[in-house]
């Protein structure tokens, strides 16, 4: 073999050393990287732990991310935290109600993996900064923070559902019109709130106003077409509801002592309606707005000084009937209608004195009469063939009727001890 012969074949057998050394030196590099960077974590774990208190488990849902709980009792925003749960790698769940100092989010986007985050009790959080540009955030919960007065910018939030501010008696302004995918927004207690517009919400099933007591402009209600659950409970400065009639899948609707319930023939459009509580509504003087609500199970009516009657108590009415501390009911002529109702509850009814109606309403399993001074003779109740319980508390039947009562119903519960709702 000549010379030349040998080099060619020498450097001929070189070149897959070479390529193997080159693929060798790649996979060590590799492998230093994921033991840099499983160090990082672990150390970014560690030190969560020994400096932020941090409780940390596998997520349920996916075993390859984390639940974090922090707890540090001065911890006042999350820019250093938040770089460490950055680090830590796919942390889903954020928890810091037991960082009773924090004052502002800030830092909190740092955590691009966060899906949900929750902050129950935040006395001195005044800002939520940071609480924005997290595009897998689905559900947040911030309750009980009095220093809150805004929302702030909320955009960047592309997968948030679920947003539940309860508590936040400070809170002013907020801004959910970004919000396109919210399917449930809490605003419950945010007693300085003074208007709302929830316009780009198509998904929105559930709205939660209760206690919102300066509330006055609610506006594009009727753009929420999607919505189930409605509860405007003692939104005092609310007077009118514009866009009730539109909400077709409305299933709850909570009006208890607000104005806004003064517009009764709406309230007969609520084709879906199965649950409606009223109270405080000195415009309603018998249940005749009521009767064309045919899926309407469930019926609270409280302290409405005017009702005089049942007429109009829908057919549907099987689960519950309440109409409690109503002054001027003296008959229940009406309720018979509601063929299958299993329980009715009439405390504080001071003026009731005829309760015939119920004799023909065998499927009646609960009776509470708690408080109906001027009722002072049950004994049709014991022809009910379902009845269980019967609640005579502060009522006009003297308790030594019960030994009567027992003999003939002795499996039935005759309460004078009270006269709550049960």
């Amino acid at each position: 073999m000549s010379d030349s012969q040998s080099s060619e074949a020498a450097a001929g057998n070189t070149g897959p050393i070479r390529l193997i050394l080159i693929l060798v030196g790649v996979a060590l590099v590799v492998l230093a990287l994921v033991w840099w960077k499983g160090s990082g974590r672990q150390a970014a774990r560690d030190t969560l732990i020994k400096d932020y208190g941090a409780e940390i488990e596998v997520d349920p849902i996916d075993p390859s991310a984390w639940v974090v709980m922090l707890k540090r009792d001065d911890l006042s925003d999350l820019v250093e935290a938040g770089a460490l749960l950055a680090k830590m790698g796919s942390v889903t769940t954020l928890d810091l109600s037991d960082c009773p100092q924090l004052v502002s989010l800030d830092g909190l986007n740092q955590v691009q993996t966060l899906a949900v985050f929750l902050l129950i009790g935040g006395p001195e959080l005044e800002s939520m900064a940071g609480l924005t540009d997290l595009p897998n955030l689905s559900q947040v919960s911030i309750q009980s923070c009095p220093k809150l007065e805004t929302s702030g910018d909320l955009a960047g939030l592309p997968k948030l559902e679920m947003l539940d501010l309860y508590g936040s008696t400070g809170l002013e302004a907020i801004d959910v019109s970004r919000l396109s995918n919210l399917t449930s927004l809490t605003l419950s207690d945010a007693a300085e709130l003074q208007r709302l517009d929830i316009k780009g919400l198509p998904r929105l099933e559930q709205l939660y106003l209760e206690g919102c007591r300066s509330l006055t402009e609610l506006t594009n209600l009727g753009d929420a077409k999607a919505l189930t659950d409605l509860n405007m409970s003692t939104c005092h400065e609310l007077s009118r509801l514009e866009g009730l009639s539109s909400l077709s899948e409305l299933r709850m609707l909570d009006l208890r002592n607000s104005p806004a319930g003064s517009n009764l023939a709406e309230l007969g459009t609520l084709g879906k309606l199965e649950t409606l509580r009223m109270g405080g509504q000195p415009e309603l003087i018998d249940l005749k707005p009521l009767t064309a609500l045919p899926s309407l199970v469930e019926l609270h009516i409280e302290a409405c000084e005017n009702l005089v009657n049942l007429e109009g108590v829908p057919a549907s009415l099987a689960s519950y009937a309440a109409f409690t501390y109503c002054p001027k009911l003296e008959s229940l002529a009406g309720i018979e209608r509601a063929k299958s109702l299993e329980r009715i509850n009439l405390a504080g009814c001071s003026a009731l004195t005829d309760i015939s109606a119920l004799e023909s309403l065998h499927s009646l399993r609960e009776v509470n009469l708690g408080g109906c001074s001027k009722v002072s003779q049950v004994d049709l109740l014991l022809t009910l063939p379902e009845l269980q319980i019967v609640q005579l508390g502060g009522s006009g039947v003297p308790a030594s009727e019960m030994s009567k009562f027992q003999k003939k119903k002795p499996d039935v519960i005759f309460d004078f001890s009270g006269g709550g709702e049960f």
